[in-house]
């Protein structure tokens, strides 16, 4: 590939002096004399010819990395020239950068859908990234520049009376609960609801309404459906999913979990490896599943050389402990289901007697019985012990961590085709709820005896009646609102 002038001067901006503004490619073509389409067509020419990806791995970018390729033309620009129907209803859509830099017509598919639903989409310039890579590399200046500039553009909006939708999961959770969260002040001062509404909800609602109709066709196809980690966390549930079912689309949850990008995560050279092993279960890498059975065999060596007993999961505890036990419990659950896809008889009979074990090991801590306590806090919250996890033999206290389990624990439940296990993760799913708070955190280090971790007794709270609040850390909630939508692809309800 012969580079030109405009070429090597872009290149050197590229390595040493990447614009973080809203509009980088804009920055770069105004600095350039050129335009921003121009740098776009060029910066697409040196990805595909290995240039920019030599440049990107020397700056941390694994090159290894699948990366999408830019597309000829944005989405704002297309959509510019799209002729829609004039029906008196507009909306806004944030498109995101994904859409507006990559997939423009993913964006032209939506914009469709809305028009069949009665609205007229349009897409102002003002708008900018959300900031969600920016806040993820520490960049907290930059990102709260596009927040005002996202904000003030949001305001002008929803004044107008137009609704602004999104169909990003990363782009709503971003205004929904990290704008108010990093930027309080900014949020507080422009007195704006930073809050977008999710396209697919949109759509879903205007189809209840009977405002959207479409004629799918029988035998269209069968497809699998992959719910993104920030739309599990928006807890909304999957109403794209429940669209396409709506309209008789044969489509499948993919329950696999995380796919292992997360956002820029699965894109730098020192966390690459471990992105493709999370998202193993998803794109079935052979690789990845093989990796995941070594590590399956070196459990299975280590704990049942012990007897069965499993230890090390927790972060105080020298013992065995239940997060071993359900550490060991989902991998192994996970490569049964592995083994059943793939109709692999003999391991399926391996993983199935592996993950009953390390299950059952896991169940020997769960309560089964209501415990009473005195007067305290635990007593005047009415607080049932059934369905809660201890710890460890050493941190006699109850935990809400068995909550992350108990849709594998159903599962299992099904498999088996022993009811008792998909009742007892009913039972633990919802009595994990007790201590949650209106705003959605919850209490950890729940005493049901006088254990005092690490020898303290002189807390009231460390003693049996009381739980800990200086574990009140909305990661919990994270793990109630992953079973949750766990329990919602597998279309039960616990």
């Amino acid at each position: 590939m012969e580079l030109d002038e405009l070429d090597l001067r872009l290149l050197d901006i590229l390595q040493t002096d990447f614009p973080l503004v809203p509009r980088p490619y804009a920055e770069m073509a105004e600095r350039l004399g050129s335009t921003e389409d121009e740098i776009f067509a060029r910066v697409r020419r040196m990805r595909q010819n290995g240039l920019v990806r030599s440049i990107l791995d020397m700056l941390g970018i694994d090159r290894k990395a699948f990366m999408p390729s830019y597309a000829p033309k944005r989405f704002r620009a297309l959509l510019k020239d799209l002729r829609q129907p004039k029906t008196g209803r507009k909306v806004a859509l944030f498109p995101g950068c994904y859409v507006d830099l990559y997939d423009p017509q993913a964006g032209l598919d939506l914009v469709w859908a809305l028009n069949q639903a009665g609205c007229e989409v349009v897409c102002p310039d003002a708008f900018c990234c959300c900031g969600v890579p920016m806040v993820a590399s520490g960049f907290m200046l930059d990102a709260g520049v596009n927040a005002k500039r996202n904000l003030l553009e949001v305001k002008k909006l929803k004044e107008q009376g137009i609704p602004v939708l999104t169909a990003c999961p990363s782009c709503e959770l971003m205004f929904r609960e990290e704008l108010p969260t990093f930027f309080p002040e900014l949020v507080a001062s422009l007195q704006c609801d930073s809050a977008l509404v999710d396209a697919q909800e949109f759509l879903l609602e205007a189809e209840s309404r009977g405002e959207l109709k479409l004629d799918v066709k029988p035998g269209a196809g069968r497809y699998l459906y992959h719910a993104p980690c920030h739309m599990r966390a928006l807890g909304i549930g999957l109403p794209g999913f429940e669209l396409l079912r709506r309209f008789g689309v044969d489509v499948r949850p993919a329950s696999a979990g995380c796919c292992g990008i997360s956002g820029s995560y699965g894109f730098k050279k020192e966390k690459h490896e471990v992105s493709m092993k999370v998202g193993a279960e998803l794109f079935g890498k052979p690789e990845y599943i093989a990796t995941a059975k070594k590590l399956a065999d070196v459990f299975e060596r280590r704990y049942f050389g012990y007897d069965g007993v499993y230890w090390g999961g927790t972060l105080d505890a020298r013992c065995e402990d239940k997060e071993g036990a359900m550490a060991a419990f989902q991998g192994y659950a996970a490569l049964l289901r592995h083994a059943i896809k793939a109709k692999d008889a003999a391991a399926e009979r391996k993983y199935a007697r592996l993950a009953r074990h390390a299950m059952n090991m896991m169940l020997t801590y769960t309560m089964v019985w209501d415990a009473s306590y005195p007067p305290g806090r635990l007593s005047d919250h009415a607080f049932k012990s059934t369905g809660w996890t201890v710890v460890s033999a050493q941190n006699q206290h109850l935990d809400a961590f068995g909550v992350l389990s108990t849709p594998d624990i159903w599962w299992m439940g099904e498999y088996l085709r022993d009811d008792r296990f998909k009742k007892l993760a009913s039972v633990m799913y919802r009595a994990c709820f007790q201590l949650t708070d209106a705003s959605g955190s919850l209490g950890e280090q729940i005493q049901h005896t006088n254990f005092g971790q690490y020898g303290d007794t002189n807390d009231i709270y460390k003693l049996r009646g009381g739980y800990a609040e200086t574990w009140t850390v909305f990661w919990l909630t994270a793990h109630f609102l992953n079973a949750a939508a766990e329990f919602r692809e597998m279309g039960v309800k616990p």
